[in-house]
């Protein structure tokens, strides 16, 4: 009976694996249009982003549909407080490219609004653990510049917003993942 039990749950769990790895997606994703925010939350990220694509230089027909298909997710970025709204574009949008990299957008929730600490464009993104300033988490976004390597820019929060701190390189070599020494980040 257990033997069973458990022959069917592995193939439960392999076959709802396996759907997900084919989407080449998480199995749920949340977006704009579907993630849990008030009205007047959703109306200033979709403000933000809206102008953000406005101001790419590329047309877009419908800018505030393409905002609605941001991905969305909460992330704790302070010891007290509510979650954090980390949003990032969704496919096609500007800043979107071949190597994975895209738009990302960090908002604080006060009130029932969203207000905007970071705008940025990278591959890969997060809080970086146990690092806080003014009683958040700094954050730190990798670029990729190719296949074998990119920059790691840090922010930290000054009151107000992220700002850049300094960034460093990382590279793939035969005997693993290098990173250089920390310097200013170069103008963007």
């Amino acid at each position: 009976m257990f033997r069973t039990w458990f022959c069917l749950l592995l193939i439960s769990s392999i076959h709802q694996f396996s759907l997900a790895q084919s989407r080449n997606q998480p199995a749920t994703e949340t977006t704009l249009r579907t993630a849990h925010l008030t009205g007047h939350m959703r109306d200033d990220i979709v403000a933000v982003l809206v102008k953000y694509f406005k101001d790419s230089g590329i047309e877009i027909s419908n800018p505030k549909e393409l905002a609605l298909e941001s991905g969305v997710v909460d992330m704790i970025l302070a010891r007290r407080g509510p979650p954090g709204i980390w949003v990032e574009s969704g496919r096609g949008a500007p800043g979107t490219g071949a190597t994975g990299n895209h738009a990302i957008w960090l908002f604080q929730r006060i009130g029932d609004h969203a207000v905007l600490l970071l705008q940025t464009e990278a591959a890969m993104s997060g809080p970086v653990a146990k690092t806080f300033h003014h009683g958040m988490m700094d954050f730190e976004a990798y670029e990729r510049m190719g296949a074998l390597g990119g920059q790691t820019e840090v922010y930290r929060f000054d009151g107000k917003q992220y700002t850049s701190m300094y960034c460093y390189e990382v590279s793939w070599e035969q005997n693993g993942q290098k990173h250089g020494p920390h310097e200013p980040c170069d103008d963007r």
